[in-house]
Order: structure tokens, then C-alpha cells, then sequence
């Protein structure tokens, strides 16, 4: 989907970064993560094995099913496919493709179209247990509520029942 947003969390981004300043080979990882209403959220990365690589290429094992992105170096500011880059990309059943350019320059790119980068952001995403604890209390708070409720309706049944076997004695 060519329209899609992708949103990168800052740690990835920053773990690019740093392999981008630090190799002068070229380098690949595997972008995982979720998709949802035309929004990829990459939030995980693995690094595939590497066969062989110099300044140009990079030969590797595939990334594992589920991945969003391959993503591999190219020299500064060299963001565009290359024909074998659009090749290796239409072997993989991946929904993009991207590279690594600078220093916070990533280009992907959908199968639609190879020539129009994607709009990206980089921001801080939550660890998944962060929903987790933020919504802990009030869950707790609704599951004591209806205890209670239910401790309280129990006892008024149990009252109700005894009342009319009185009334019924009299």
C-alpha cells in the first residue's frame, strides 16, 4: 500500500543509525511489527545471517515470515532501488521494502510503485506492557466492582427469600 504511513520507534531508528555511522559494508535487518488502518508500527528488528557482504551487496538468509520490511545500507544519500534491489524485493512476501540512507533517511517503498518513497515518522513507541499497567487499575477497580455487586445482590436475594418464608410461617 503505497499510501501507508510507516512509523518507526525511535529505538529502532537509533539501532539503524548506529550501524549505518559504524559499517562500511553494507548491512541488513528484518523491520517487524503490526499493520492497522493503512499504518505500519515497526517496533521490532532482527538481524538475518550474512553470506557474504562488501560495499555494494549483501547476500543473506531471508527474514522469517511476518516481516514488514528487509531493509539494507546504501551509500549517503543514495535512497533510490536499485534493479537488483527491486528484484530481490518481488522474491519476498513482503508488503515493503526500504533502505537505509543517512542518518534518520529511510526510503521505503510498496510493490505499487519503485520510484515513490513512502511517508515515514520516527517516534517513541510504548513497550507492549505498557498498556498493560496504565489500564491494571481501572480493570482491577471494575473487576472488584462487580464482586462487590455481586456479594451484595447474593446477600439481598438470600434476605428476600428468608423474608417471605416468614411471612409465608405467619
Amino acid at each position: 500500500d503505497s499510501e501507508a504511513t510507516i512509523i518507526i520507534s525511535r529505538e529502532i531508528a537509533n539501532t539503524l543509525n548506529n550501524l549505518y555511522s559504524k559499517n562500511a559494508y553494507e548491512f541488513v535487518a528484518c523491520l517487524k511489527g503490526k499493520y492497522a488502518d493503512g499504518v505500519y508500527q515497526i517496533d521490532e528488528i532482527e538481524f538475518p545471517e550474512v553470506i557474504e557482504a562488501d560495499h555494494f551487496s549483501i547476500v543473506h538468509v531471508a527474514c522469517p515470515k511476518g516481516t514488514i520490511s528487509t531493509t539494507h545500507s546504501h551509500s549517503l544519500n543514495n535512497c533510490k532501488l536499485s534493479d537488483t534491489d527491486i528484484f530481490a524485493f518481488g522474491s519476498k512476501d513482503e508488503p515493503t521494502n526500504s533502505i537505509v540512507c543517512g542518518i534518520d533517511n529511510f526510503a521505503f517503498y510498496s510493490r505499487k510503485d519503485f520510484d515513490q518513497r513512502m511517508n515515514y515518522i520516527i517516534r517513541d513507541i510504548p513497550d507492549k506492557n505498557y498498556y498493560f499497567w496504565f489500564y491494571f487499575p481501572l480493570l482491577l477497580f471494575f473487576v472488584l466492582l462487580v464482586a462487590v455487586i455481586l456479594l451484595f445482590t447474593t446477600k439481598f436475594i438470600k434476605r428476600k427469600k428468608r423474608f417471605r418464608r416468614i411471612i409465608r410461617r405467619g
